[in-house]
């Protein structure tokens, strides 16, 4: 649904086909990593059913990231996003980060980006139940 949304907010028309990259999902609560990875994982799995979006390749992303001295820092701007992307090929991301919510629920902002520009096409907000996580 989150995939969705961010199609159909986005503030530019998206071609079908067109590549996207994800990067890895910033938990505020570092306690949270195993969840964001998670939910990060359940993002790709979106995508690669979505097809609007060309998922490009992730196995150099983890080599992207440590060039850039981002991956420790956990802090990935729409700047920094935008230098990925373009090492990676492709022409939107996906970024999000990740809050433990109030009442047993998960937060899970994601915002889509064009590679190009930096610029922020579309923001969406999900309210996710702890059961879903990994706790």
């Amino acid at each position: 649904m989150a995939v969705s949304q961010l199609i159909d907010y986005s503030s530019l028309n998206i071609p079908m086909g067109l590549p996207i990259g994800i990067i890895p999902i910033t938990p505020l609560d570092l306690s949270q990593s195993t969840n964001a990875e998670y939910f990060t994982e359940q993002l790709i799995h979106s995508l690669c059913k979505n097809k609007t979006f060309n998922l490009v390749e992730r196995k150099e992303l983890k080599i992207i990231l440590d060039e850039l001295k981002l991956q420790m820092t956990g802090i990935v701007d729409e700047e920094n996003a935008s230098k990925i992307g373009n090492l990676m090929g492709a022409k939107m991301l996906i970024i999000g980060k990740f809050y433990a919510g109030k009442e047993n629920n998960y937060e899970l902002f994601l915002k889509l980006l064009q590679v190009e520009t930096g610029e922020i096409l579309a923001v969406t907000k999900s309210i996710i139940d702890v059961n879903l996580g990994l706790h």
